[in-house]
């Protein structure tokens, strides 16, 4: 019980630093007078290198254990955090985003395996959901840290207090298991689990959770954030609000599902809602926290579903983390599209497009859904 409990300390700690960051990072490029397009780019630097990194650390965790993979994730953020905070040049930025691609392959290679690990496969699904409450929670509050933080701190003393935060999270992680660091390497058993053949449904399953994932994560990392402060023109803390109500609500309607055990289809018809609201959002100008509201209760209803599905996916499998880690490599490619591109189109077209390919995205998710919920 001692392990789990920490182990739920840590998910919230790296939930609430990354989502902090999340923020912080794209309000200090614009305070520093870096334009919309060149942040896109700088920010697009995190899911390449997660995509080019995840699979591979999620099979050396297969092979040598969380806990290294624990220490890598846990320094990669005080690395990250170093260079924004010292850095003055472009390439300095780029540094500090691919180091942060360094530190999200490391936790996500390991933190559904650890879950698993440390409380069975029993209700694995229910786990699963549950910790990813617990992790959507910590990062609302951590979105919402950011706008106070910096208006009461500054940028330089916020990336202070993360990083100290971020050695409280190191010193968790090296104490949960008493065995010691494996030795890092990649071998041809390690190539073959990453080659191995998968049937049709697992990458069938991966286009389908990546349809949902990538809507949920450009909302709160991309989309959000810079059109709540560059095209509304909020405040920092309005910015923070914004982005934390989001992420709170989102979490604590996966608490209340998993409590009520409300059905697959019900969750569906809930998670339907984020189709109108999208396409509204470009257009509503300063109201805009009335659908913020309905999208985060649809993004907790979808989430819960994702975990499901996951959880069918590849609970079964003797290879949980690399499974984990090419199921979403889809999600990760996308992800880096969105972003690369995502700051020209909004200099050329404005948000609509971006907002409108999100709708798209959730209704391909809801039919792919159907085929798990019938």
């Amino acid at each position: 019980m001692a392990k789990v409990s920490k182990l739920v300390v840590i998910h919230i700690l790296y939930s609430f630093l990354a989502a902090a960051m999340a923020v912080l990072i794209p309000l200090y490029l614009i305070d520093r007078e870096i334009d919309i397009a060149s942040i896109g780019i700088t920010l697009s630097v995190i899911p390449l290198t997660f995509m080019l990194l995840r699979v591979v650390f999620a099979s050396m965790a297969d092979g040598i254990g969380t806990r290294t993979m624990g220490a890598i994730y846990s320094i990669a953020n005080m690395l990250a955090i170093i260079l924004y905070s010292l850095t003055t040049s472009s390439i300095g930025f780029i540094a500090g985003t691919m180091v942060e691609g360094v530190r999200n392959s490391g936790f996500w290679a390991i933190s559904r395996t650890e879950v698993l690990f440390h409380n069975g496969k029993d209700k694995a699904a229910n786990l699963l959901a549950y910790f990813g409450g617990v992790r959507q929670i910590a990062d609302g509050f951590g979105r919402l840290s950011v706008g106070f933080l910096i208006a009461f701190l500054t940028f330089q003393n916020s990336f202070i207090l993360l990083f100290a935060l971020s050695f409280v999270m190191f010193i968790l992680i090296v104490s949960l298991n008493k065995w010691k660091l494996g030795n890092i390497a990649i071998n041809r058993k390690m190539v073959k689990r990453i080659l191995s053949n998968r049937p049709r449904s697992f990458w069938f399953n991966a286009l389908g959770l990546t349809s949902m994932s990538i809507t949920s994560n450009m909302l709160l990392a991309f989309l959000i954030p810079l059109y709540s402060y560059s095209h509304l023109g909020f405040s920092y803390e309005e910015t923070g609000l914004m982005v934390a109500l989001f992420s709170l609500l989102t979490g604590i309607i996966m608490m209340l599902v998993l409590k009520k055990h409300i059905s697959g289809r019900k969750l569906m018809s809930v998670t339907a809602m984020m189709v109108p609201a999208l396409i509204a959002f470009p257009f509503i100008g300063p109201n805009i926290v009335y659908l913020v509201f309905l999208l985060a209760i649809g993004n907790g209803c979808s989430i819960v579903l994702s975990e499901y599905i996951l959880a069918d996916a590849v609970s079964r499998s003797d290879e949980i983390s690399t499974d984990i880690g090419l199921i979403y490599m889809p999600l990760r490619i996308a992800e880096f599209i969105f972003m690369f591109l995502g700051g020209f189109v909004i200099v050329s077209f404005g948000y609509a497009p971006l907002f409108f390919l999100c709708a798209l995205c959730v209704l391909f998710f809801l039919v792919f859904a159907r085929h798990h919920f019938k």
